[in-house]
């Protein structure tokens, strides 16, 4: 049996405390997944099958020949500023419009060494994050961001997700916010069923569909997106 109590498992409780104290501080996201997607100190084995399942699944080869194809670019080669130019009806100009709105650019996250599947994954998912919150509805906010995690994890379950969502329960339950405990269930179990009656979104090359319609991506990709009274309705304060 695993040592619960083992440093680097009380490491990683520590940095989930600490994002349940301030969910919007995203080094602590960013230290907590550089740990446990390190390999050296958590699961060696479990990447080791997740980077062989990705050599086998065609569309993720696809992305992937897609970024070395551009020079190691894809979404950080378009702005804000120029896809704001697209119609009003379109991914590019709503996202564009997205990122804008918040002051934030599609190298928001730093990059990482691509040394592997997984690594490569895992910069693509930090990079089109903000597009997944425009596809699925979830805006920014706290309860958004749940709703989000919880779409995520039922698109592509890893261990990150979780600890990000049980971050909310200890922030929940150390303010004593019992409101907030219904709010917040009921915020990922929408975005865990809408996950999971989605199509797989995880290897979508984005880039290509910046003149289609949102609403037509969303009916293709089978996503009833969330509507902002929902998160209103459920908000975490």
């Amino acid at each position: 049996m695993a040592n619960l109590f083992s440093l680097p498992n009380l490491w990683i409780l520590s940095l989930v405390k600490k994002l349940g104290d301030s969910p919007h501080k995203t080094n602590n996201i960013m230290k907590l997944s550089d740990f446990l997607y390190s390999g050296a100190k958590t699961q060696p084995k479990m990447l080791a099958k997740l980077n062989l399942e990705l050599e086998n699944k065609a569309d993720f080869i696809k992305l992937f020949n897609r970024y070395q194809s551009s020079n190691h670019k894809l979404l950080k080669a378009y702005h804000p500023e120029q896809l704001i130019k697209y119609p009003k009806y379109t991914l590019a100009h709503i996202y564009g419009k997205h990122m804008m709105q918040a002051n934030l650019q599609a190298n928001f996250y730093p990059s990482r060494k691509i040394d592997s599947n997984i690594a490569f994954l895992r910069q693509r998912l930090l990079e089109t994050h903000d597009i997944w919150h425009v596809i699925t509805g979830f805006d920014t906010s706290l309860a958004g961001e749940f709703g989000l995690q919880a779409f995520y994890l039922a698109q592509y379950p890893n261990i990150i997700q979780f600890y990000i969502m049980l971050s909310g329960f200890i922030r929940v339950f150390l303010t004593k916010e019992n409101a907030d405990i219904h709010s917040l269930m009921t915020i990922i179990t929408k975005g865990y069923t809408m996950g999971r009656e989605a199509k797989s979104i995880e290897f979508i090359i984005w880039e290509d569909l910046w003149d289609k319609p949102l609403k037509k991506l969303q009916q293709e990709f089978k996503i009833q997106p969330v509507k902002p009274s929902f998160i209103k309705k459920n908000s975490l304060g």
